[in-house]
C-alpha cells in the first residue's frame, strides 16, 4: 500500500481547482494514492500520510473555507508533513517587496501548521465571471483576462514536493521502487 495524499483546496472560479488537480495528478504519477477534493467535498485529514491545502487568494487572505478547513483538521495535519499553496493574480509582474507581501498571505496557515513546502501560483482571469466591484479592481490592476497558471512552476513544485513528501513520510513510492 503506497502513502496516502489527501489534496484539498478552495477555488472560486476555477483556476485553484486546476492547479490542485495539476498537483494531485503528478503526486499520483509519483506512485502515491491522491485524493483530490474541495474543502467543501474533502474527508477529514485522519488517515492520510500527508496533506497538502490550496488556496485561491481574495481580499489578501485565503479563502473562509480553506482556512476553517486547517483549522478544523489542523491536529491531524500537524502531524503528518503538509504543504499549501496559494492561487493569486498578484504575483503578476510583483516586485519583491509585493512577492514578500503575497507571500505573508499564507502566514495564518504556516502557523496553524508549518509546512515542508509552500508556493504561490498565478491563476486565470475572466471577467465575464466578475462581480461589478471586483471588475472595477481587476481593471485597476490593470491585467487582461487570460490564464497565467504557469503550468511548468506547478510541474516542478509538485515533483519537488513528491520527493520532500517520500523523504518526509518514509514512504517509498511504488514507482521509486527499485
Amino acid at each position: 500500500m503506497g502513502c496516502r495524499v489527501l489534496v484539498v483546496y478552495a477555488t472560486r472560479f476555477g483556476s485553484t481547482a486546476g492547479v490542485a488537480e495539476a498537483v494531485g495528478a503528478i503526486l499520483a504519477e509519483a506512485g502515491f494514492e491522491v485524493d483530490v477534493r474541495a474543502v467543501a467535498d474533502a474527508p477529514a485529514a485522519h488517515g492520510y500520510d500527508a496533506v497538502v491545502v490550496g488556496s485561491a487568494i481574495y481580499n489578501a487572505r485565503w479563502m473562509p473555507e480553506a482556512t476553517r478547513y486547517l483549522k478544523e483538521h489542523a491536529e491531524h495535519i500537524r502531524s503528518v508533513p503538509s504543504a499549501f499553496f496559494q492561487v493569486c493574480l498578484s504575483i503578476l509582474n510583483a516586485s519583491k517587496k509585493k512577492e514578500r507581501i503575497i507571500d505573508g498571505w499564507m502566514e495564518p496557515a504556516n502557523r496553524l501548521a508549518p509546512p515542508i513546502a509552500a508556493a504561490t501560483f498565478p491563476g486565470a482571469l475572466d471577467r465575464s465571471k466578475l462581480a461589478g466591484g471586483q471588475r472595477l479592481l481587476v481593471w485597476l490592476s490593470r491585467i487582461d483576462d487570460g490564464d497565467y497558471r504557469d503550468w511548468d512552476a506547478v510541474r516542478e513544485w509538485s515533483v519537488t514536493l513528491a520527493l520532500s513528501l517520500a523523504e518526509e513520510t518514509g514512504c517509498v513510492p511504488p514507482t521509486s521502487r527499485t
